[in-house]
């Protein structure tokens, strides 16, 4: 489906914070549209549910921090009634190798072992009763190590789902969490501050969906209503999807026209505060055109005077 038709089905306020996140981040709705689906997939619901507000924020924490979330290096998750973002490990991991004084880590140590119940007839599973990694950290050129201990009472969370992935990788979630201890110590200053979760990480591998199975085409399921989408456009939506996404939606789709040209550079003169003038659609494409020429000229003197 084309960002024009999207765009359409998209309330004014949505358009209005769509503008934002394409201004301050500087991506596009592709991008935009995949951070949604992939919101939405951590949550277990459609995308339509996961507000642009909500995208917005994450989006600019995402960038701030300079993280991405489609690599699993930051995460948007609930906890009871409210959502929020949380780093995953490998967002640590990127944020300490930033500062060009991560110097590695060693593979984790466990010691003891626990017995934890299971539900019905399974039996007990034996768990580590501790997990610790050595952070190493290059400080005034010495080599200086950093231990984080994670002990399985204080770190196995009591919610089923998190807990379900706590019982099927014991030692790889705990020493995640041992991990992230050491991090903190390393680099108090980059990561004191942040919310960690280990279980955002395997949630979100296991439940989000790929790439391609969010291609451009899906605009119309991700900002707009579903059922609203015409024949033509849906048909477009399911053949792409039978072909494999992102690829097949790039092959499929009709060529850029001036209306689709308009909602672009609707949205973009909207970002850079251009008043824009919303054309009928009845309007001569010849019309359409001309109104096109004056908003790129407009975006650009704009641009050009660094606004």
């Amino acid at each position: 489906m084309s960002e024009s038709k999207a765009l359409a089905r998209t309330s004014d306020e949505d358009r209005r914070l769509i503008a934002q996140i394409r201004e301050k981040t500087g991506h596009d709705l592709v991008r935009i549209a995949l951070v949604r689906q992939k919101m939405a997939a951590s949550l277990n619901q459609h995308p339509r549910g996961v507000p642009m507000r909500d995208v917005l924020l994450f989006m600019l924490v995402e960038k701030e921090l300079g993280l991405d979330s489609l690599l699993n290096q930051i995460h948007w998750i609930k906890r009871g009634d409210k959502s929020a973002h949380q780093v995953g490990i490998d967002g640590f991991r990127a944020i300490a190798d930033r500062s060009k004084v991560y110097a590695g880590s060693e593979a984790a140590v466990f010691r003891g072992t626990l017995e934890i119940e299971r539900s019905g007839d399974q039996p007990p599973l034996s768990v580590p009763e501790s997990a610790s990694v050595t952070v190493r950290k290059l400080v005034d050129g010495h080599v200086v190590s950093f231990v984080g201990v994670a002990f399985w009472t204080e770190f196995y969370p009591t919610n089923e789902k998190e807990g379900f992935m706590y019982r099927k990788m014991p030692r790889h979630m705990l020493a995640k969490d041992a991990e992230a201890q050491a991090l903190r110590k390393a680099f108090p200053s980059q990561l004191s501050g942040l919310d960690y979760s280990p279980t955002a990480d395997a949630i979100t591998v296991s439940e989000a969906v790929t790439v391609a199975d969010t291609g451009a085409t899906r605009y119309g399921e991700i900002f707009g209503g579903q059922d609203d989408v015409d024949p033509s456009g849906r048909a477009l939506l399911e053949q792409a999807e039978e072909d494999g996404g992102v690829d097949a939606a790039a092959e499929s789709s009709p060529p850029s026209d001036a209306w689709t040209d308009n909602a672009r550079l609707s949205v973009d003169a909207e970002a850079l505060g251009i008043k824009v003038r919303t054309l009928r659609n009845n309007t001569p494409l010849e019309q359409v055109e001309a109104y096109n020429q004056q908003l790129t000229d407009q975006i650009l003197a704009k641009q050009v005077a660094g606004v």
